[in-house]
């Protein structure tokens, strides 16, 4: 009897923390009605050990992890990343290993065997057609939209993977007719009639005052830019075809701009509000905010910053390479009039604004968290060590802050975030000691 409270206890510590900032499962009121015998154990159980993370007990993680990776994998070791025989690889497995690649991701930030299995299995199976929704519904349009859900979803964490190491995402370049997810209340107030949504290309080429769409739309629609971004070229290996560079350089800016100038919500839209539609909103402006700077920055005077001689998380970003800052000989002013400077600096201000936006309950927020508050302190701090001097120093100072306070509270759940945490307080200890 215990364990059977514990197992429901967990289960609504996951729909009360995690299916808000990754809503793709099927809503709570949903998994406790008819619906409920489509869900096989094995998914109950990946969602038993997210919620984990939420519970005051931090021995029931380990004891869960083993679980479900049992459920999924020959092995219980993490360095096991063979699917198990037994494991019936259907939709459902792409599920949990996608929950599982968010988690992981969570864990050490690079991790990728989790996100890598789920995708080559979603294609195997043909998620990316319109078709799959409907062959495996069983009539329930809840069930059709949560397959639409899932794909999109693995569209999402792919390309947020592949951005530390400026990789190409597959799922980004791989052609599908699935609609768009439908409205956050809609989907969680489990209707049974859902309106099919539009296609991406929609979105894309639609202007927003002629059609309304979902803020998980918007939220695909972010990421698809930050792939666009990732799939440029560098300007090193375009020195035979600068003018195409360049080209594609402006038309990817110019979309950037024109998503920020057209996107409909605003603060009030997620500000100290634990919405599923809230954090959908908030995730769409933090990863368009991160392409930008993800954009500008290779072409800004802002320093490459090396936080460690070793191997380090913030490491993996694609604008720290290993290049050590030493001497007071190496800093020079920021050159405000570099359009690339400028626009990286305003990127990260209005990245960090959006810390001050985050529900009281910070862990309610996606684990991608994590990565918003990397991007933006890396160039407050790179700001700090190329102009020591500079006016706004109070600020890097408070923005720094914020992000160290964001990390401490996610750190509880997530060991990334303490990590992060640890290495942004060196990287701007160095900074400030540089400067001195």
């Amino acid at each position: 009897m215990a364990s059977h409270l514990v197992d429901q206890q967990l289960l609504q510590l996951y729909y009360q923390n995690f299916h808000a900032a990754h809503p793709i499962l099927l809503p709570l009121s949903a998994l406790q009605g008819s619906l409920a015998e489509y869900i096989p154990a094995q998914l109950l159980t990946v969602m038993r050990y997210i919620g984990a993370h939420y519970h005051p007990d931090e021995s029931i993680r380990d004891t869960l992890k083993a679980r479900a990776l049992q459920t999924t994998f020959l092995e219980s070791s993490s360095s096991s990343s063979s699917p198990s025989s037994s494991a019936l690889m259907d939709g459902f497995w792409v599920q949990c290993m996608l929950l599982l690649a968010i988690c992981e991701y969570a864990q050490d930030g690079e991790n990728r065997r989790f996100i890598d299995l789920a995708v080559d299995r979603a294609l195997e199976l043909g998620m990316q057609h319109a078709s799959f929704a409907t062959e495996h519904g069983h009539a329930s349009p809840l069930l059709e939209e949560m397959w639409r859900r899932t794909y999109w979803e693995l569209y999402v964490v792919d390309v947020l993977l592949s951005a530390p190491r400026h990789q190409r995402s597959a799922l980004y370049h791989t052609q599908s007719d699935v609609s768009l997810p439908c409205d956050e209340a809609l989907y969680n107030e489990a209707e049974s009639s859902i309106p099919q949504g539009c296609l991406l290309k929609d979105l894309s080429e639609d202007s927003p005052q002629d059609r309304r769409f979902s803020s998980f739309a918007y939220r695909i629609d972010a990421i698809r830019l930050l792939g666009q971004v990732l799939s440029l070229p560098s300007a090193a290996t375009t020195t035979t075809d600068n003018q195409h560079h360049e080209q594609a350089f402006a038309d990817t800016d110019n979309a950037l701009s024109d998503w920020q100038r057209q996107f409909p919500f605003r603060a009030d839209d997620f500000h100290a509000d634990s919405t599923h539609f809230g954090e959908m909103v908030f995730q769409a402006q933090m990863i368009v905010h991160s392409a930008v700077i993800y954009l500008h920055q290779p072409s800004s005077n802002l320093p490459r910053l090396w936080a460690t001689a070793q191997p380090s998380i913030t490491s993996r970003f694609f604008f720290i390479f290993p290049t050590v800052l030493s001497g007071k000989n190496t800093q020079q002013k920021i050159e405000l009039f570099n359009p690339h400077t400028a626009r990286v600096l305003h990127e990260a201000d209005s990245l960090t604004k959006l810390l001050t936006q985050t529900h009281p309950a910070v862990e309610r927020h996606s684990p991608f968290l994590i990565h918003g508050v990397i991007v933006g302190s890396m160039v407050y701090a790179a700001a700090y060590v190329q102009s020591p001097g500079g006016a706004n120093n109070e600020l890097a100072k408070q923005r720094m802050a914020l992000a160290i306070g964001v990390l401490k509270k996610l750190a509880v759940m997530w060991p990334l975030a303490g990590t992060v945490k640890r290495e942004l307080s060196q990287i701007y200890r160095d900074a400030v000691s540089d400067s001195a």
